[in-house]
């Protein structure tokens, strides 16, 4: 009971964790300082939670699943992550849309992998979802 309790601890203080990052991103976004945003928040991903945006960027399908298992990424986290990739994409929409494609659909795959793990239906993940696909399809 006590290691369940501690587990369940540890994904609550990541998910908040994340949760702070990537706010702190979207704060700068908002005063115009996207790619300040972008640096630091890729820089605190990777030393605080073993995270680098770029090599998840560049992984699929089994190797994906494996490089978020062995950070102890749950499906809720999974969730933060995806909104992070998708604002990465639409911060670069206007300039490389090529990147822009390749932040939404690794957004996308997170949230197929989160509700491939969960054991629950999230309508907030189907409405994600739904938001990149509309992102992708004006690309």
């Amino acid at each position: 009971m006590l290691r369940r309790d501690l587990i369940k601890d540890q994904i609550e203080q990541l998910g908040k964790m994340l949760g702070i990052i990537i706010g702190e991103f979207l704060g700068l976004k908002l005063l115009d300082r996207t790619q300040e945003g972008i640096e630091i928040a890729n820089q605190q991903l990777r030393s605080q939670h073993d995270i680098d945006v770029n090599q998840l960027a560049e992984l699929s399908g089994k190797d994906l699943e494996q490089y978020l298992t062995e950070r102890n990424l749950h499906p809720d986290h999974l969730n933060i992550l995806s909104n992070y990739l998708k604002e990465l994409g639409l911060a670069e929409i206007e300039t490389n849309s090529e990147n822009a494609k390749k932040w939404f659909q690794k957004a996308l795959d997170l949230l197929e992998i989160a509700d491939e793990t969960s054991k629950e239906y999230s309508f907030e993940r189907m409405k994600t979802k739904e938001s990149i696909e509309q992102c992708i399809q004006q690309l």
